[in-house]
Parts: structure tokens; C-alpha cells; sequence
């Protein structure tokens, strides 16, 4: 008997979220996916994915949200604007991020999500580039609680190669 799969939510869709949406897809899932640029989506909802009006609604549809966007800025505001995930945010939810940041920056807003919304904070920043994400075959580095880290273990066996419990908060981007 197959077991349904975790509703993911993806943000980003440049080439490596564009690789982990793809990925996803090829692994069963049926990622909900949001980018501030909706013209780099058309050829993912075409594979797959399930298009979402903005970051709060594809938290509310979804167990996991991965984002993978540009800058530790675009983290936060897509994470904390009004229409972002914390808007949507509950402790039944993890927040994924591969994004690249800063160590106190994602300490910062991992701390803000759990005390505002009770929302998990997974840093996972990633090794081995678009094709690696193809493949399934990441180095992910992660920072986060162990629970939290074991409970996104679907997301692991899809996604990488290997997923390295690196420490608490931030101990994901400080091997990067």
C-alpha cells in the first residue's frame, strides 16, 4: 500500500527551485508553488504543480513549505510580509529553508516563526546545484531540532543524496 504523500509547498522558481519542484513532481508529490515572477511557472504547472495566490495560501495547503528564493531578504519577506507563510503559520507546519542567508539572519527568523506561530524552521542550505537536485542526489546540510529534522525525513529521501543533521538553527549555513 503506498503511503500519500506530505503536502509541499515550494517558493522560488528560479533554476535550483525550479530542479526541487521538478524533482518533487518525479517522486510522486504534487508540489503547490508560488514565485513572485508567476511567468517562470508555466512550464512546472504544466509537469505538475498546483499554482498558489500567494506564500500565506500555500502554507495553509501544505505540511512542508520549502523556500528557495535569492537572498536572506527575500526569505524574511516572503516568511513575514502580510500575505507571507508566518500568516499562515501553525505548529504542524515546517518551513524549509535552501536558501542562502546568513547564520544570524535565519537564527533570527526561525526564532520570530516558532514564537508567533508555533512554525518549525529547518535551514537546509544545499551542495551539488540544479543537476544534483534533478537527480535527487543534494548534499543538504541542515540546521534545526532533531525531531523536526526526522519529521521532514520525506522531504530528505526525495530531495538528497545525503541530509545532514548539523545543529540547532543556523549550523546548516555554517559549513556553507
Amino acid at each position: 500500500m503506498n503511503t500519500p504523500k506530505p503536502r509541499v509547498g515550494c517558493i522560488g522558481a528560479g533554476v535550483l527551485g525550479s530542479a526541487i519542484i521538478r524533482r518533487l513532481i518525479k517522486c510522486g508529490y504534487v508540489p503547490t508553488i508560488w514565485n513572485r515572477d508567476r511567468t517562470k511557472l508555466s512550464a512546472l504547472l504544466e509537469a505538475g504543480a498546483v499554482e498558489s495566490d500567494s506564500p500565506a495560501e500555500l502554507a495553509h495547503a501544505s505540511r512542508f513549505v520549502i523556500t528557495c528564493v535569492s537572498d536572506g531578504a527575500a526569505v524574511e519577506h516572503v516568511v513575514f510580509s502580510e500575505h507571507g507563510v508566518a500568516a499562515s503559520g501553525s505548529p504542524d507546519k515546517i518551513l524549509v529553508d535552501m536558501s542562502t542567508c546568513a547564520v544570524a539572519h535565519t537564527q533570527e527568523m526561525a526564532t520570530r516563526l516558532a514564537a508567533e506561530r508555533g512554525m518549525r524552521w529547518l535551514d537546509a542550505p544545499i551542495s551539488g546545484g540544479a543537476p544534483a537536485a534533478l537527480e535527487g542526489r543534494m548534499a543538504i546540510m541542515v540546521g534545526g531540532q532533531n525531531d523536526t529534522f526526522e519529521r521532514a525525513r520525506p522531504l530528505w529521501d526525495a530531495l538528497a543524496g545525503r541530509a545532514t543533521l548539523m545543529g540547532p538553527n543556523g549550523a546548516g549555513r555554517r559549513p556553507k
